[in-house]
C-alpha cells in the first residue's frame, strides 16, 4: 500500500476506520486488538510527522514523500510495518519502522541479545525483529543496489519506558536499530535528528521500484556464504562413498541444463529426486550442491533458492546460514509454501468476489489454476513461472500433496491451487529434491517419487533423474547392522528375526538382547 505523507496524513486525519479496514484487507488480520493498535500506532505516527521539528525536512515529509504500510517482504510471509521511501544525498534511502503499541513498563532486559522479558517470557526484542527486515532488504530486495541505503528503527505509539530494551544485552543492538517514543524529547529531536542523516526528498521513482520489488539474491553476499560451506578446513558438510556419487550426478544435470552448448535460447528444464534414508546424508549434499551452485561464476544470472517442508528444518537451516553470513543470511531458506501462485489472504479477497466457493474443490486443482491464469489475477513474487535458476529442496518428502483428502486444509498456502511440488517445478529451472520415500511423521506429509515423475512430465522436465542412497549409514557410529536391528523391531519382524540381526552388532557382549 504506497501512499505519500500527505495522503496518509489526510486519510488518518478523516478516516482512520477506513484506512485500518484497507489494511485488514490487504494483510488478511482481521482481529479486533489488531485494528486497535493501528488506529493507535498509525495516528500518534502522522502526528509525530506533523511536530514543528519535522519542518526542516518538509521537502520530504511535507507532502511528496511516499510510504508504505504493511508492506510485506518479497517472496516472504513477513510484513513490515512502515517503510518510508526516498533518498538522501543523492542516494536512493528507505527506512523501515516497527511500530509497538506495547504495555512496557515491566519489562526486563533479556537473557540474550535479541530478546526481552517480557511477562516472563523471552520475546524477540522490536530492533532485531526491524534488524531483520532490514537486513533482508539489503541482501535480497530487487530495488536496493549500491548506492541505495537501508535503515530500520522502532517507534513505541503507547508507553515511553524503554530502558529494559536499551540495556545490555541489548545495547548495540539498539544503538544500530535506535528505539524512539513518542514522549516530546524524541518527538522534538531525536526522532527527526535520525532522519535527517537518512531520509531528506522524495525519489517518487525509487518508490515505486520498492513498492514492486521482487527477490534477488545478491551473488557476490551468496557466494561467500557458499565459500565458507565449501572451505575444506571448516565445512561439516563433507562428503563420503555414495554421497560424493549423489553430489557428481547432480552437478552433472546442472551441466546439461545450464553449461552445454545445445543451441537452445533457455536452460532445458529438469528435475532430479535423491532418495535416501535417515542418515544417508541427503541434507549434507543439499548444502555442498547449494554452495558449489551459488560459488560456480559460469551459471546464468538467477536465484539459487534452499527450500525445506517444517518449521524446525527451516529454522535450523536459517541460523546455519545466518551464522556463516554473521547476519541476514536466513533470507536464503524459503519456504515452501512461497511458490504458490498467491497467499491465503488473497484467496480471501478473491472470495468476497466471486465467491465463497472460488477455487475450493482442491482436487480440481488444474482446473482451478486455469482459471486463475484466464482471470488475469497475478502471480505473487517467489511464484512465477521459471522464475528461479535452481530449488533445492531438503526433506521433500514432507511436501503437501491435495490431490489426497489429508493433504487439505489449512496449511499456510492455498490448497485449490495444488501440490506444492508442482508448483516448486513450474517456478523452477532445475528441481532437485532430497528425500526419504518411507519418511513422514503426518499424514499431509505426502508427495512420492512417482507424484513428482509425474508432475516433471507434465511440466516439461521430462523423466527425472533418479539418484538412491540406499547402502552406507552415517548415524548410530556407522553402524549398519544397529540400524537394520533397530528398524526390524520397530518394524515388528520377528523375535528370531531380531536375535539373528542383534547379534551382528551385539557381538561380543555377554547378553544377547532378547
Amino acid at each position: 500500500m504506497l501512499i505519500t505523507i500527505e495522503d496518509f496524513r489526510r486519510r488518518v486525519g478523516n478516516d482512520t476506520a477506513g484506512l485500518v479496514t484497507r489494511l485488514q484487507e490487504e494483510t488478511g488480520r482481521y482481529g479486533e486488538q489488531e485494528a486497535e493498535a493501528w488506529e493507535t500506532s498509525l495516528s500518534k505516527l502522522s502526528h509525530a510527522f506533523q511536530a514543528p521539528s519535522f519542518q526542516p525536512l518538509h521537502l520530504f515529509f511535507g507532502s511528496r514523500g511516499n510510504l508504505a504500510l504493511e508492506y510485506q517482504m518479497p517472496a516472504a510471509s513477513s510484513w513490515a510495518d512502515v517503510v518510508l521511501l526516498g533518498r538522501h544525498e543523492a542516494a536512493p534511502a528507505a527506512v523501515i519502522i516497527e511500530l509497538k503499541d506495547w504495555t512496557t513498563a515491566a519489562d526486563k532486559p533479556g537473557k540474550a541479545e535479541g530478546l526481552i522479558d517480557r511477562a516472563g517470557r523471552q520475546e524477540l526484542h522490536p530492533s532485531d525483529q526491524v534488524r531483520g527486515y532490514t537486513e533482508y532488504c539489503r541482501r535480497f530486495h530487487s530495488a536496493i543496489e549500491d548506492p541505495a541505503k537501508v535503515y530500520g528503527c522502532v517507534l513505541f505509539t503507547h508507553q515511553v519506558y524503554t530502558r529494559a530494551y536499551t540495556a545490555a544485552p541489548n545495547d548495540i543492538l539498539a544503538r544500530d536499530y535506535p528505539i524512539f517514543t513518542t514522549a516530546d524529547e524524541d518527538i522534538s529531536g531525536k526522532f527527526p535528528d535520525y532522519f535527517r542523516n537518512r531520509l531528506t526528498e522524495p525519489d517518487e521513482d525509487f518508490a515505486f521500484k520498492f513498492a514492486t520489488g521482487r527477490y534477488r539474491q545478491q551473488r557476490g553476499f551468496v557466494a561467500q556464504i557458499g565459500a565458507q560451506i565449501l572451505h575444506p578446513e571448516t565445512t561439516p558438510f563433507e562428503l563420503l562413498d555414495n554421497q560424493r556419487r549423489a553430489f557428481a550426478l547432480c552437478k552433472a544435470v546442472v551441466d546439461e541444463c545450464f553449461l552445454t552448448d545445445t543451441g537452445r535460447t533457455e536452460p532445458k528444464k529438469r528435475v532430479v529426486v535423491v532418495n535416501g534414508p535417515p542418515g544417508s546424508g541427503k541434507s549434507a549434499i543439499a548444502a555442498r550442491l547449494w554452495a558449489s551452485l551459488v560459488t560456480d561464476e559460469r551459471l546464468p544470472e538467477g536465484d539459487v533458492v534452499f527450500t525445506t517442508t517444517s518449521q524446525s528444518q527451516n529454522s535450523n537451516w536459517s541460523s546455519i546460514f545466518d551464522q556463516l553470513a554473521d547476519e541476514g543470511g536466513e533470507g536464503l531458506v524459503r519456504k515452501a509454501t512461497i511458490f504458490t501462485p498467491f497467499t491465503t489472504q488473497k484467496l480471501g479477497q478473491l472470495r468476497k468476489k466471486h465467491g465463497k466457493a472460488f477455487l475450493a474443490d482442491a482436487a480440481e486443482w488444474r482446473s482451478n489454476l486455469q482459471l486463475v491464469r484466464d482471470l488475469g489475477i497475478e502471480f505473487r513474487d517467489g511464484s512465477q513461472d521459471c522464475q528461479n535458476l535452481v530449488a533445492i529442496v531438503d526433506e521433500a518428502h514432507g511436501l503437501i500433496n491435495p490431490e489426497h483428502k489429508a493433504g487439505r486444509g489449512q496449511f499456510g498456502f492455498v490448497t485449490g491451487l495444488g501440490p506444492q511440488a508442482y508448483h516448486i517445478i513450474r517456478t523452477s529451472q532445475l528441481t532437485v529434491f532430497l528425500l526419504d520415500p518411507a519418511q513422514g511423521y503426518r499424514e499431509r506429509e505426502n508427495t512420492s517419487v512417482s507424484d513428482i515423475a509425474r508432475w516433471s512430465l507434465e511440466l516439461g522436465a521430462g523423466e527425472p533423474e533418479l539418484i538412491s542412497l540406499e547402502g552406507p549409514q552415517f548415524r548410530c557410529g556407522g553402524s549398519a547392522e544397529y540400524v537394520s536391528w533397530v528398524e526390524a523391531v520397530l518394524e515388528g519382524d520377528s523375535i528370531s528375526k531380531n536375535r539373528v540381526l542383534a547379534t551382528a552388532w551385539a557381538a561380543g557382549t555377554p547378553e544377547v538382547p532378547p
